[in-house]
């Protein structure tokens, strides 16, 4: 694998995630707390009952012998599908600067089931608080694919988010939507909604819901055409009302299948050659929640750097976040 671009950050707004090799993924996000509250916070089961786990989840057990040698074990549940079992398993305690851990799923009796990784979590102080990174290595880069495939990193960006309103004295907020690298020409995307799949998919396809949310910001449509079928194109034009720029992009449809899957080509029309292949799955979580993943591929790292750069992320997380207001409404 080559040395991660220096694009490589911005899961979140602050939360950064990098390919530290094909088998180890490192986390890192900055909080205004303090560092000894920082670790209460990850080393203590009353702390970790209120924020551990994706929104929409508890913890239920909630087993916890903070030791050297001693687990975690417990059991994320919600109201959309079956409990999720996991199990740290202490190697190393240093507090309160960092712990070593074995981090696995697991089955209701503590049996490890893998993938499992060796994770560090260290807390730094940092301008008055403290920068929390994770270090996850996993045994083989296959590993490690697989749990980025699962939604181990939108999760976990997810509970941090969590970590934050609790931090704050605040509760409730958002889902979180993730954006990670995978390789040179991919950027992934992931978030659940709240909503079925076949609405969901509705709201991806058809014109006039993606009015009401595909334009980020302040951004207006002047244009929003959708033919819907293998072969078939699509095209945006949005304004930005400030400057009277106008930004049109448009594609083809190469697979459709209604409530689960659609790939079809983008490219930005004001610059030759910038094309991406994109793939979007729409995966049930019950009957009332969908895990939407979009995975794009493009020619070159170039590419795939200047799409960052000019602004993707801010632009996904707010029409993620207007996307779910409206299906909320449908």
């Amino acid at each position: 694998m080559t040395d991660p671009s220096p694009a490589v950050a911005a899961l979140s707004n602050t939360l950064t995630v990098t390919l530290a090799s094909d088998r180890e993924l490192v986390m890192t996000r900055a909080f205004a707390a303090s560092r000894p509250r920082m670790w209460e916070m990850f080393t203590r089961a009353e702390h970790l009952a209120n924020w551990w786990g994706p929104r929409g989840f508890s913890l239920d057990p909630n087993h916890l012998d903070f030791r050297v040698g001693g687990t975690w074990h417990y059991a994320m549940v919600s109201d959309f599908m079956d409990p999720a079992w996991g199990k740290m398993v202490y190697q190393e305690i240093v507090a309160p600067e960092r712990f070593v851990a074995i981090d696995c799923f697991s089955d209701e009796s503590g049996a490890i089931i893998p993938p499992s990784s060796t994770i560090t979590f260290e807390f730094e102080e940092r301008d008055g608080g403290t920068l929390l990174k994770s270090r996850a290595l996993y045994a083989t880069p296959e590993d490690l694919q697989a749990v980025i495939e699962m939604g181990m990193v939108e999760g976990m960006g997810s509970s941090l988010d969590r970590l934050e309103d609790v931090l704050a004295g605040r509760a409730g907020g958002t889902n979180s939507t993730s954006l990670v690298m995978t390789n040179d020409t991919e950027i992934m995307l992931a978030r659940t909604f709240s909503a079925p799949a076949d609405l969901l998919f509705k709201a991806l396809t058809q014109p006039e819901h993606v009015r009401k949310w595909g334009a980020p910001f302040d951004m207006v449509f002047t244009e929003c055409e959708i033919d819907l079928r293998v072969g078939g194109s699509w095209r945006y034009v949005q304004r930005d009302p400030k400057s009277g720029e106008e930004y049109p992009f448009s594609g083809e449809f190469r697979e459709i299948v209604p409530g689960e899957r659609i790939v079809r080509t983008e490219r930005f029309e004001l610059i030759s050659g910038a094309e991406s292949l994109v793939t979007i799955t729409l995966e049930a979580r019950g009957e009332q929640a969908t895990r939407l993943v979009s995975r794009s591929v493009y020619a070159s790292r170039e590419d795939r750097d200047g799409h960052i750069a000019a602004g993707m992320e801010a632009g996904v997380r707010d029409v993620y976040d207007r996307l779910e207001a409206l299906l909320a409404t449908l």
